[in-house]
């Protein structure tokens, strides 16, 4: 999977062959409806290889195990890049407040090492319900309780669409954090 990103990526001059980040990308963030970030949302998530991720039994299995019977797929799922020298990581959100799907779960999937200084996840302790947000995500963030762990291709973190979440800025010096979200909700009956 970090292979068609890289690629997806690479022929757009964002990264390098050895997964650096280029000059023009350090610091970069591009907003959810800038063209070119959409053309290479379309390319990644419409390949054969992410849609059998989607299918994949062992994924299912682990989603099925965590939320419980009567997940799919729904497709809104993003490819997220994010780039050294970007200031300030993704603000604190639930996704829940941007997919209306019910019970929603996302599968956050890293393409590469990610620690602390390439910008890793942090969670917080799920909502019993969506939380207010603005433009930048959500209003009131938690002040502690965040959790913050390094993970490497292969694992997968679960969490609910109601999980407080953000990433930290990417500290490296030329890498870029590639990860994939997967959301999955309950099928209708």
């Amino acid at each position: 999977m970090a292979e068609l990103v890289l690629e997806a990526a690479c022929k757009r001059g964002w990264i390098d062959r050895g997964g650096r980040a280029t000059d023009p990308m350090r610091g970069m963030r591009f907003g959810d409806g800038a063209p070119e970030y959409v053309g290479f949302l379309a390319e990644v998530l419409g390949s054969p290889e992410v849609e059998a991720l989607r299918g994949d039994p062992q994924l299912l299995e682990a989603v099925t195990a965590v939320c419980g019977p009567g997940m799919a797929p729904i497709g809104a799922d993003v490819c997220r890049i994010t780039f050294p020298g970007e200031a300030h990581g993704t603000p604190a959100h639930q996704d829940g407040w941007y997919c209306k799907a019910p019970g929603l779960w996302i599968a956050w999937i890293p393409l590469v090492d990610c620690s602390r200084e390439l910008g890793a996840l942090e969670v917080a302790a799920p909502k019993p319900e969506l939380a207010d947000h603005d433009a930048t995500g959500l209003i009131d963030v938690p002040d502690r309780g965040w959790r913050t762990m390094n993970c490497v291709p292969g694992d997968v973190l679960l969490f609910s669409g109601l999980t407080p979440h953000r990433s930290l800025p990417n500290r490296s010096a030329d890498r870029p954090r590639l990860s994939l979200d997967l959301r999955f909700a309950l099928e209708a009956p």
